[in-house]
């Protein structure tokens, strides 16, 4: 429970509201693609090209369409800044480029008040493919970065794995159920030190 209670803080490091995550629409991709954020906190679109951000449900999401659910939409080509303020998990395209899979994700919660935001390190970790539906490769740039587990939204763990030098390691998550997961990264002793999203998708 303790290791859960520490991922939760993990995941939102940027707790206090009025954070402005960047996100950019570059050739055919969002960088990055996913966002751990809290209610209160923006969202700052630069583009580098023809892009936009418009949010869908999971099922326009899912089939790389931007068709609007009625929630945030952009200005093909220009640098827009929007606030979200009710958590949960916010799906969204680029119109020109869905068709080649240009898309992200928001996972929204509410503000966690743990008095630990400023001494916890930024979170390093990185899933590629994302989202996955196989396989996984995992990495953390931290150098004490020694085990992975794969966790539910829940804190179930479902998978785990050694860290491989230079601090990557690849999971299988073909058994695993679609949806959003948690990637949480421990010393050797199995403390925390650092956590990120996974989606799986099938």
């Amino acid at each position: 429970m303790r290791i859960f209670l520490f991922l939760l803080v993990l995941l939102a490091y940027q707790a206090t509201a009025q954070t402005t995550h960047v996100i950019r629409g570059l050739d055919f991709y969002y960088d990055p693609d996913t966002v751990v954020m809290v209610t209160g906190d923006s969202i700052k679109f630069q583009t580098q090209g023809i892009h936009d951000m418009v949010q869908t449900d999971s099922a326009a999401w899912a089939i790389d369409q931007a068709i609007s659910n009625g929630g945030f939409v952009t200005n093909i080509g220009e640098d827009t800044t929007f606030v979200i303020d009710t958590a949960g998990t916010y799906y969204f395209v680029c119109s020109p480029h869905g068709f080649v899979g240009m898309k992200g994700v928001l996972l929204v919660d509410t503000a966690l008040s743990t008095g630990l935001r400023d001494r916890q390190p930024r979170p390093t970790v990185q899933a590629a493919p994302s989202p996955a539906r196989d396989r996984v490769r995992i990495t953390c740039a931290h150098p004490q970065a020694a085990w992975v587990e794969l966790r539910g939204m829940h804190g179930e763990l479902l998978r785990e794995a050694e860290v491989l030098v230079q601090g990557e390691v690849e999971l299988d998550v073909s058994a695993i159920a679609a949806g959003h997961h948690v990637v949480l990264v421990l010393d050797r002793e199995r403390r925390p030190l650092a956590a990120g999203p996974l989606m799986i998708m099938r």
